[in-house]
């Protein structure tokens, strides 16, 4: 289990989505993911750009999962990695270090690896929004800002963790994504290039659900 809890609450044996009220909620960081190379398309135009995706804590909003523990739900945010000042990266790297970094900072941290894992346990503002599918009403992020220089800011409730293809930690790729963030990695683009160990984990991974018929991890 990947003690992952979206914003869900029981009904009967079965979970069913409780999306959020759109509005502003207090956020802690708790992963960050590296989506690796992923197909964009915007007004009919294709491109592939490498991807991270970040998991944050929303203190405020406490759900009961499946073990009868109260956790506060996760919310995704996908952004594109880029140091240009118009892309999504900067203003979160800028909101949890609650400074206005520059292009070129931001460039150097994208550069070293592991520097972005300074973020972890870090606390913001989300701007939550709703959206309606034909899968019913979901949330996405649309704003990030910092705290207060004074707030300390929440703590989390999970460890924190982050993963990378590059040295992929298949302990976190197992036990703390969701099938639904592990099948976004395994979809990248360059997914043949990927080390033969993820390979052999995710193929072991998917064999385990289908012989269980059903799917103990959230949509994160």
């Amino acid at each position: 289990m990947s003690g992952f809890l979206l914003n869900r609450v029981k009904k009967g044996e079965g979970f069913v989505r409780t999306p959020l009220e759109g509005g502003l909620y207090e956020a802690v960081l708790l992963g960050i993911v590296g989506l690796e190379i992923q197909k964009t398309e915007f007004e009919g135009k294709v491109s592939l750009k490498p991807r991270i995706r970040f998991l944050f804590e929303i203190p405020s909003e406490v759900r009961e999962d499946k073990e009868g523990n109260a956790r506060p739900i996760i919310q995704k945010y996908d952004v594109n990695v880029t140091a240009n000042e118009k892309g999504k990266l900067l203003p979160v790297v800028s909101a949890l270090l609650k400074k206005k970094i520059t292009e070129e900072e931001l460039q150097e941290m994208v550069n070293t690896s592991n520097a972005l894992d300074g973020l972890l346990g870090k606390g913001c503002i989300l701007g939550i929004d709703q959206y309606t599918t034909s899968h019913g009403v979901n949330n996405s992020v649309k704003s990030i800002h910092p705290l207060k220089s004074a707030d300390v800011g929440a703590s989390l409730c999970r460890e924190p963790f982050s993963f990378s293809v590059a040295n992929p930690d298949l302990d976190v790729f197992a036990n703390k994504l969701s099938k639904w963030t592990r099948r976004d990695i395994m979809s990248a683009t360059n997914a043949e290039h990927f080390p033969q160990e993820l390979h052999k984990k995710y193929l072991e991974l998917q064999q385990t659900e289908l012989a269980q018929g059903k799917d103990d991890n959230p949509l994160v």
